[in-house]
Order: C-alpha cells, then sequence, then structure tokens
C-alpha cells in the first residue's frame, strides 16, 4: 500500500495530466457539430476525473485518521514512535 503522501503526489500529477488533456482537447479546432459534441462530452469526463481527484486530496488533507501527521513525523524524524 503506498503511503498519504505517495497517494497525494499521484492524485497531483494525475490531475496535471487531465488538465493538459483538456486544454489540448479545448485547442482542437473542430468544424463540424458532431466532433465538436464528441469533444465536448470527453472533456466533461476529463473534468470529472479532475474533481475526483481534487476531491481525494482534500479527504487525505483533511487526516481524520491522523495517519498522515503520523507519516509526516516519521518522515521527518526517521523513527517510528
Amino acid at each position: 500500500m503506498d503511503s498519504i503522501a505517495e497517494q497525494q503526489r499521484q492524485a497531483y500529477e494525475d490531475m496535471e495530466r487531465l488538465e493538459q488533456a483538456v486544454v489540448d482537447l479545448m485547442l482542437q479546432k473542430l468544424t463540424k457539430h458532431r466532433y465538436r459534441l464528441i469533444r465536448e462530452q470527453k472533456i466533461s469526463n476529463l473534468l470529472d476525473q479532475i474533481q475526483a481527484r481534487s476531491k481525494l486530496i482534500t479527504e487525505l488533507n483533511l487526516d481524520e485518521s491522523g495517519l498522515r501527521a503520523k507519516e509526516m513525523h516519521m518522515m521527518g524524524t526517521g523513527f517510528d514512535s
């Protein structure tokens, strides 16, 4: 199982990748209405994925279980106390 810090890092990287995909889609010059609709649906799906990653990051930052704080402490001291 990945550490909480690693999960956060992966979620941030996923968000950056998804955001770039949205930009790439938006920069496409499409002339046919059908293709524009398909592009808009793809963008909507990507935005849903970004929102899910953002929610995960928020939940990890809230640290209701206290595991993230313990993990950060262990990373800072190098000891399991």
